[in-house]
């Protein structure tokens, strides 16, 4: 037997089923079903030989002798395939997927040419492959604004724009599910295409297919994970491994395809994926470190057991360090009062220790450190907080025009600078509005009008979310990322927010944290870009932006990094009341390196912000001469 036969026997020792033809019985969908064990939910990702490798390959894929999909499926050990072909199979084209336990068949790819000259002939196919179990919506989205708005089962929402419309994917999916042999849907997606467009498609496949297209973010797997994650914590999700670096063009350095692969073997041990799918089958006999590294890691890990996914559960709070007498005084008598339904003060000290005081229900719940609170306009500690870091990163700097990231502000009659709009000096009237977005990019678009200004760049400070909005989009297009990732990144990750995420709206006063998470933003900056002895933003970076003895210019930078008024070393964060939903007030002491945030939940109309002033500054000045008395003992 040649090697070529022994391949056709099948090594992944499994029957092979005949082609089907007319009139004979289809198997039911259970023989289809998953083993428990990693080799039986491993999948090739299968195009043909020449489509991407070869001197003319717009990947830079080196050429290799012509080998088949199902005999690179086979070759690797692996029992599953996706096939990739733009065009019609013929009988004995599908003759080589003879032996392979499921069969995946791609339906769009980008353009809905594709799909529409395709999608009767891709039907057909369960006539023929008895172990067709799928279609795949390859490369689904695209780039652009968003395509419409729906009727989803949580009201109205926006679509991502698609290859085709949200109805005709309904259309398909059902028609997939009225199959002689129900086939189902699985949807490819990009570790950046996890915005909240993307929901009302999640709704409407049975599974996705995740993969990191730039070799660079393989570290950054787990964040990117989450991300989607927290669009979509139950759909089956697979995760892609890619054996090319098919982002930069170049081979993928082995270390990154461990990395790659340990990340993945983990999330399927703690039963977040179902599988992998590594693309793709032209790789297999190229003699490609990384590939021949996959190889023998397939071999080494075939027997691993995915164990069902454990329920999400929050740590319970932890017990305050300390009484916060003036504080909790001053929210009984609130509470007392009826002035507010629930209220949450938590301060740290110079050791992050924590004093949460509490009172008060919100929804039938008793409010605590962890109570979701939305930030509203503390978001610009958040936009600060990043600009600090993007400006670390190399991505821009505060003299930078805005114009030179975001062209639409070209035709505008005056420009102004990245620290302009973070400053909120660059122009915009404080009634600036702007249609609804799904995305910061888009919104931003329509802010470059002329009647949405009311001065000159660098006039006047005039409190402006939009102005905000600005710099993030900045931060977005010099970084390459989008500004929600950006942030999750390199700020809630190292910070340890693990509970903060962007709400209904992808802007920075759209944020939805929880006390304990951002006091850790606070304390960032009581600590000049650090926490708990871990550098976030180097020191110098951090300090050059916020200089020491503060002037005018400086406390208006340090201002808009904490989006607060500056009395010297303190900052007093703004009292907001927003739609009768929450107030909330800050203070980071940069000099005793401590910070307080206080949040009511729906305050009444006879709560006074002078009253609301005077109660937080007699819990201040206690902590201000408690820490004075301290410092002068030692």
């Amino acid at each position: 037997m040649n090697r070529r036969d022994f391949i056709a026997s099948g090594v992944c020792g499994l029957a092979m089923p005949a082609l089907v033809g007319a009139g004979r019985t289809l198997p039911d969908r259970t023989s289809l079903e998953y083993e428990d064990e990693l080799i039986d939910r491993l999948w090739m990702y299968g195009h043909d030989s020449g489509e991407h490798d070869g001197p003319g390959g717009q990947y830079k894929i080196p050429l290799s002798a012509p080998i088949s999909v199902g005999d690179a499926t086979r070759e690797f050990g692996i029992r599953n395939v996706t096939m990739c072909r733009w065009g019609h199979a013929t009988d004995e084209y599908l003759e080589q997927f003879k032996g392979l336990k499921r069969v995946k068949w791609a339906i769009c790819g980008s353009r809905n040419k594709f799909y529409r000259n395709l999608l009767e002939h891709n039907f057909k196919l369960i006539d023929k492959l008895p172990n067709l179990c799928g279609f795949e919506l390859d490369d689904y989205f695209r780039s652009g604004p968003t395509c419409e708005v729906v009727e989803t089962g949580r009201g109205l929402e926006y679509t991502a724009n698609a290859s085709f419309s949200y109805h005709e994917l309904l259309r398909l999916r059902e028609r997939a599910r009225r199959s002689p042999r129900r086939l189902d849907l699985h949807l490819v997606l990009y570790n950046y295409q996890t915005t909240r467009a993307i929901g009302p498609t999640l709704d409407a496949v049975d599974s996705v297919h995740f993969w990191v297209w730039r070799a660079k973010d393989i570290p950054y797997i787990r964040e990117d994970f989450a991300s989607f994650r927290r669009r979509a914590p139950d759909i089956p999700a697979f995760l892609g491994i890619y054996m090319w670096d098919f982002g930069d063009k170049k081979p993928l350095p082995v270390e990154l395809m461990k990395a790659q692969l340990d990340t993945g073997l983990e999330l399927f041990r703690e039963g977040e994926i179902e599988g992998m799918v590594f693309h793709c089958s032209p790789l297999v006999n190229k003699n490609l470190e990384a590939v021949d590294y996959a190889r023998r890691w397939i071999g080494e890990h075939a027997h691993e057991v995915r164990r069902d996914k454990a329920p999400v559960r929050r740590k319970p709070a932890s017990p305050s360090s300390a009484a916060d007498a003036p504080m909790a005084s001053f929210l009984a008598d609130v509470r007392a009062k009826g002035e507010c339904q629930g209220a949450v003060s938590v301060l740290s000290n110079a050791e992050d220790a924590l004093t949460v005081t509490a009172c008060g229900a919100v929804d039938g719940e008793p409010v605590t450190a962890e109570t979701p609170f939305a930030v509203g306009m503390l978001g610009s500690t958040v936009a600060g907080a990043a600009l600090a870091k993007g400006i670390e990163l190399g991505y821009l700097n505060l003299k930078d025009p805005v114009a030179g990231f975001l062209p639409e502000f070209e035709g505008l009659p005056f420009q102004f600078t990245v620290a302009q709009a973070q400053l909120q000096t660059a122009g915009f009237a404080a009634s600036s509005a702007s249609k609804p977005a799904v995305s910061l990019r888009e919104s931003v678009r329509l802010l470059a009008d002329p009647a949405l200004f009311s001065s000159k760049p660098g006039q006047r400070f005039v409190p402006s979310a939009f102005s905000v909005d600005v710099a993030c989009a900045c931060i977005e297009v010099a970084s390459g990322l989008d500004f929600e990732t950006f942030v999750r990144r390199y700020l809630f990750k190292p910070l340890g927010m693990n509970n903060t995420t962007f709400g209904k709206l992808p802007f920075v006063s759209g944020i939805v944290s929880t006390p304990r998470d951002f006091i850790r933003l606070l304390q960032f900056h009581a600590h000049h870009g650090s926490l708990l002895g871990k550098t976030v933003v180097a020191r110098k970076v951090y300090d050059d932006l916020v200089a020491e003895p503060m002037s005018e210019k400086s406390c208006e930078v340090l201002r808009s990094l904490c989006g607060s008024i500056v009395r010297g070393r303190w900052m007093v964060g703004d009292t907001l009341w927003e739609d009768g939903g929450s107030g909330r007030i800050f203070e980071v002491n940069m000099r005793f390196t401590y910070s307080r945030l206080l949040v009511l939940w729906r305050p009444s109309g006879s709560l006074r912000e002078d009253d609301l002033a005077a109660g937080w500054r007699k819990a201040a000045n206690a902590l201000q001469r408690g820490r004075e008395a301290h410092d002068a003992l030692e």
